[in-house]
């Protein structure tokens, strides 16, 4: 019996969390904070706490192995990592160890910034949430730029939406992109593909690395956002068709399930 998830919209539809009501961040957000206090306590939950949990929980939870390293072995500085929605909580630690020597930052969305109570912790531990705010939008920018020159990673999902285990690529926009070229940094494609084991139903997650891609010199910022997407997309695409190979969840699209109405998780024979 395989769980099978219904969608409408590729783009729209999530299933992977559960926050009903989108609360804005606060006003008073601070995307990047000077005093030394907080920074100590920052590195200290980053360093000292997540870094090793993250390791233990990819490997234990996924039995996660990492290929191509090689890409980013002569990046100097700075780079972005765009990758594929299909975990919830693996996605948040994934890139951690793909950045290793570096810290990793991540761009969320509305669903993981309406947990305000939680965003200072969240903060410590490298979100960056996004905002409908003109003037948060600037800090964001902002913030990016500095963790792009501090030397770091900044992590982004374009696919927006959690599907979890799902083995392909969906279609995503070139908008996220433009982050690289405002930061002046590569951009590495970071795909979790989901393989059968040896033990057990659930499968493991094996991430393989692609770029690093750089802009094209000659095309405009809009021409290069789409340059830098279809690099990505196509790398991404390639090697979830060639590497993720265990289906553990079915995913079909509702209007082609003859008129029947259907509702997201229900069981199905497979």
């Amino acid at each position: 019996m395989k769980k099978t998830f219904y969608y409408e919209d590729e783009l729209k539809d999530d299933f992977g969390t559960t926050v009903k009501k989108i609360t804005p961040i606060p006003k008073k957000y601070k995307y990047v904070h000077k005093n030394i206090f907080v920074r100590l306590f920052e590195f200290f939950i980053y360093r000292i706490i997540v870094r090793p949990l993250a390791w233990l929980y990819v490997k234990i939870k996924f039995w996660h192995r990492l290929r191509n390293k090689k890409v980013i072995k002569n990046i100097k500085g700075g780079f972005f990592i765009f990758g594929n929605h299909a975990t919830i909580m693996g996605d948040a630690f994934i890139p951690n160890l793909v950045s290793w020597k570096r810290r990793n930052y991540i761009i969320t969305g509305e669903q993981a910034n309406s947990l305000t109570a939680l965003l200072p912790l969240m903060n410590s531990l490298g979100l960056i949430p996004l905002s409908q705010d003109r003037s948060q939008q600037l800090q964001l920018l902002k913030c990016v730029k500095k963790r792009i020159g501090d030397g770091h990673t900044v992590t982004v999902y374009p696919e927006a939406h959690v599907w979890p285990f799902y083995t392909g690529i969906r279609p995503f926009a070139e908008d996220s992109f433009r982050y690289a070229l405002i930061a002046n940094a590569p951009v590495v494609a970071m795909t979790t593909c989901f393989q059968k084991k040896w033990l057990g139903k659930k499968p493991k997650a094996v991430t393989y690395l692609d770029g690093p891609f750089y802009p094209k010199e000659g095309l405009s910022k809009v021409e290069n956002a789409k340059y830098l997407r279809d690099l990505t997309y196509n790398a991404m695409k390639e090697r979830a068709s060639k590497y993720s190979t265990y289906s553990y969840f079915e995913y079909k699209r509702k209007e082609s399930i003859n008129g029947e109405e259907s509702r997201s998780g229900e069981e199905s024979n497979s």
